[in-house]
């Protein structure tokens, strides 16, 4: 339970870093999600992430909440902060930022019988982020 806590606190340390806030738990992810993610901090992780156009929000929608303090609605940031979770957990599993973005972007087979998707299209959902989630643990304990 100590190894799964401390791997938490590591994957909150590392949204909190490219986020520019603080990020101690989940519910600190929950406040800011229901807040709305600021558009100025969307920007920044949507350059940083290498995030594809439209993945969580559309040109049009951005340019009309551009004005000065604008947000996220509360979907939105959801959407953002869970393709960073699953960017976190890449860059732990990984070790190395720049991997972490390679492997978020490179088509894979991940759903049987599906043709390749790049792991960021899938963290867009729910089942997509757990999906990866399960993939680097079963990975990283040798079950794959």
């Amino acid at each position: 339970m100590k190894a799964a806590q401390q791997d938490c606190r590591t994957v909150f340390a590392l949204m909190g870093n490219l986020l520019g806030r603080q990020v101690m738990s989940e519910a600190d992810v929950l406040t800011l999600t229901c807040k709305g993610v600021v558009i100025g901090t969307y920007k920044r992780l949507a350059r940083n992430l290498q995030l594809e156009p439209g993945a969580v929000v559309s040109a049009a929608t951005l340019r009309r909440r551009s004005k000065p303090r604008g947000r996220l609605t509360p979907a939105e940031s959801d959407r953002l902060l869970r393709i960073l979770r699953i960017h976190c957990k890449a860059i732990q599993f990984f070790g190395d930022a720049t991997l972490a973005t390679e492997w978020m972007h490179r088509p894979a087979q991940l759903i049987p019988g599906k043709p390749p998707i790049a792991p960021q299209a899938l963290a867009t959902f729910d089942s997509g982020a757990r999906l990866l989630e399960a993939l680097m643990e079963r990975t990283a304990h040798g079950m794959l």
